[in-house]
C-alpha cells in the first residue's frame, strides 16, 4: 500500500516514519502540510484514508479527521462504514462530544450485535464519565450475548479500572527492596523470552526469586551478550530452582507460537523433575511486578500481599492483569551502566498511566497473544479475571535504559518482525522507529530516549 506525497510513492511504513520525525522534531505545521497533501488523493485508498484521518485526530486536527471519515462512511462497503463510524466515535470522544459518540455506537451495535468494538468505544465513554459500573455491565451484557468471554473488552475494563486506581496509589519505592515473598508463587513459572538483556535480566530473575518464584524458563534467542553467563550464574546460585534454558537461534519473531510450544514444554519438563506450575507468568526482561503503596492507607502493603496469594489460590480465577508502571534515569544515558540495579538507577516511575498497557499471567492450559498482552483463543468470562492493580501490584517496565540499548533493541526487533510473514501488523513502533533510523541516522535514538523520559518525568508531581 503506497502513499502518494509530492510525486513520491512512500509506504505506509515509510510516510508515517517522517510523520513521526517531524513531530518529534516539534515541526507540527510541515506535518500537518505532508498530512494535507496525502490527503489530496487518499479517498480511492481507504486503508490510506484511515492511516491519514486517525494522524489528523492523534495530532489535534480533528475537523480535517471528520471530513475524511465522514467520506469514508459513505462507501457502499459494510466493513468500512463500520471502521468509520467507530474512527468518527473515537474522535469524537476526543473532542468531548460524548452524547454523539454514544449515539453512533449504538447505531453500530445494533448494525452487528456481535461485534465487539462498538462495545469497546462504548466503555472508553464510560472511562471518561466515570462510570465504570455501567463498563462492566456493557462488558457482561455482551459476554451474555455472545455467549463466551471476549478478552478485548475484559482487559479494557480492567485498564479502565487500573487508570483510576494509579490516580490514587504510585510505585511502592520501599517496598522494592524489602522482603516480600507470595508462598503460592513457588508452584508457579516464570517464561521469558530475552535476546542480549544481560544488563537487566539478572536482577529480574533475582527480583522474581525474592518474590517467590522458583521455576524460570529463559528462552534465549541467540544472545550475542553475556545473557546465557547470567543465567547459568543465577542457576548456580539457586540450587533450589528448577531452570530450563532453551537456546532459540530462529530470527522471526513467532513469540506466541514459541510461547505455546515452549510453555508447554516448560511444564512437561518441570512435571518430569517433580514440579507443578499452576500459573505461568509472561515476563519479558525489562519487566519486574511491583507493589504499589497507598497514599492513605499504611497497611496497604500487607493486604497487597494477601490478595495476591488469594487470587493464586482461588480455582474460579484463569487471568491475572498486570500494568505496565514505566520507569526511567533522570536523564539520557549514552550506555547502560554496568554492576547497577534498574530500581537505582531508573527511579522516576510515571504516576499519570496513560495509555494503560497490559500483560497477563496465565493459569496453566490458557495461551498468550503476540506479546503476551492478552488471552488467545476462546477467553474465560470476566468474572475469571483478577486486575491486580486493584489487589495492589503493578508492572515495573524499564524499556528505555540507554541510547546504546534501544538502538539496538529496535533494529533487533525490526529485523525479527520484518522476517516473519503475518505480523505485518504486530509491533508497528519497531517498524516506524526503524523507518525513521534508516532515513534520519543514529540521532533518531537519542531523540526517542529523550522523549519517553521527558514525558515520564512530566507525570511525576513536584513533591519538593
Amino acid at each position: 500500500m503506497m502513499i502518494q506525497v509530492e510525486g513520491r510513492h512512500l509506504s505506509i511504513d515509510s510516510f508515517m516514519a517522517e510523520l513521526s520525525h517531524l513531530l518529534r522534531e516539534g515541526d507540527t505545521s510541515k506535518a500537518t502540510g505532508l498530512l494535507d497533501k496525502a490527503a489530496e488523493n487518499c479517498i480511492q485508498e481507504p486503508e490510506v484514508a484511515f492511516h491519514i484521518a486517525s494522524t489528523y485526530c492523534n495530532i489535534g486536527q480533528t475537523a480535517k479527521s471528520k471530513s475524511i471519515l465522514d467520506l469514508l462512511s459513505k462507501n457502499k462497503s459494510h466493513a468500512i462504514w463500520m471502521r468509520a463510524t467507530l474512527d468518527m466515535s473515537h474522535v469524537l470522544i476526543q473532542e468531548g462530544d460524548l452524547l454523539e459518540a454514544e449515539r453512533l455506537l449504538w447505531k453500530a451495535h445494533q448494525s452487528e450485535r456481535l461485534n465487539p468494538w462498538p462495545i469497546y468505544r462504548l466503555i472508553e465513554i464510560y472511562d471518561k464519565k466515570n462510570e465504570l459500573q455501567n463498563a462492566e455491565k456493557a462488558v457482561r451484557d455482551f459476554e451474555e450475548l455472545n455467549g463466551k468471554g471476549t478478552d478485548l473488552l475484559s482487559q479494557l475494563f480492567m485498564g479502565s479500572a487500573a487508570r483510576h486506581i494509579f490516580e490514587q496509589q504510585r510505585v511502592d519505592t520501599t517496598s522494592l527492596t524489602r522482603k516480600t515473598t507470595i508462598p503460592s508463587l513457588s508452584r508457579c513459572g516464570m517464561i521469558s523470552m530475552v535476546k542480549n538483556e544481560d544488563d537487566i535480566f539478572g536482577a529480574s530473575l533475582r527480583h522474581h526469586y525474592a518474590l517467590g518464584i522458583r521455576n524460570f524458563c529463559v528462552v534465549d534467542n541467540d544472545s550475542t551478550d553475556q545473557t546465557a553467563a547470567v543465567v547459568a550464574q543465577f542457576r548456580e546460585e539457586h540450587d533450589d530452582c528448577f531452570l530450563l534454558y532453551i537456546n532459540d537461534p530462529g530470527k522471526k519473531h513467532y513469540q506466541a507460537k514459541k510461547m505455546d510450544v515452549y510453555g508447554d514444554a516448560f511444564v512437561a519438563a518441570a512435571k518430569m523433575d517433580g514440579k507443578s506450575i499452576d500459573w505461568i507468568f509472561y515476563l519479558d526482561a525489562d519487566e519486574f511486578i511491583a507493589p504499589l503503596a497507598s497514599k492513605s492507607n499504611h497497611d496497604h502493603h500487607r493486604r497487597s500481599s494477601d490478595l495476591f496469594e488469594q487470587a493464586l489460590n482461588d480455582p474460579t480465577k484463569h487471568v491475572l492483569v498486570f500494568h505496565w508502571v514505566h520507569g526511567v534515569s533522570s536523564e539520557v544515558l549514552d550506555v547502560t551502566p554496568a554492576n547497577t540495579h534498574p530500581f537505582e538507577v531508573y527511579d522516576n516511575f510515571q504516576e499519570k498511566v496513560d495509555p494503560i498497557v497490559s500483560k497477563v499471567a496465565l493459569r496453566t492450559g490458557l495461551k498468550p497473544t503476540q506479546g503476551n498482552h492478552t488471552v488467545d483463543g476462546d477467553a474465560p468470562s470476566i468474572a475469571s479475571y483478577v486486575n491486580m492493580a486493584q489487589a495492589g501490584w503493578c508492572l515495573l517496565h524499564f524499556p528505555m535504559r540507554s541510547v546504546e540499548q534501544y538502538r539496538r533493541k529496535v533494529i533487533n526487533g525490526a529485523a525479527a518482525n520484518n522476517s516473519a510473514p503475518g505480523l505485518e501488523t504486530a509491533a508497528t513502533h519497531w517498524k516506524t522507529y526503524y523507518e525513521e533510523y534508516k532515513m534520519h541516522g543514529d540521532n533518531v535514538f537519542r531523540q526517542i530516549v529523550q522523549n519517553f523520559i521527558r514525558n515520564i518525568r512530566s507525570s511525576i508531581p513536584d513533591r519538593s
